[in-house]
């Protein structure tokens, strides 16, 4: 079974949260782990077609249209399932890295000589 489509109009709004990280001189920076606090996606998918030899495949094609409006439908609230971690755990990742890098340059100056 080949299942074609097309996926237009799609948008994306997406809300973040990131901790605080101190520094070791007790500098607070936005660089701490991310939460993603809100998901909203929208894509209208048209052009659904189902090809191939399959025994479901009539019956996916005489039932194309409702098919079409269930994902359409269900599409959005599955992809910000699956993404938030995603986002969440690479970014996290991400400004960690940054984190590391940055945080020997945010050291208070050392003790100066009397």
């Amino acid at each position: 079974l080949t299942i074609s489509f097309t996926a237009d109009q799609g948008t994306a709004e997406l809300g973040f949260l990131v901790e605080p990280a101190k520094t070791g001189s007790g500098l607070s920076v936005p660089l701490g782990p991310l939460s993603v606090t809100s998901c909203s996606i929208a894509v209208k998918v048209s052009n659904l077609e189902f090809s191939g030899s399959s025994v479901i495949q009539g019956a996916l094609e005489a039932t194309g249209s409702s098919v079409q409006q269930f994902v359409n439908q269900e599409l959005p609230s599955l992809a910000c399932l699956q993404l938030k971690p995603l986002l969440a755990n690479k970014a996290s990742a991400a400004l960690a890295s940054v984190m590391d890098k940055v945080a020997p340059l945010l050291q208070g100056p050392g003790t100066l000589p009397p």
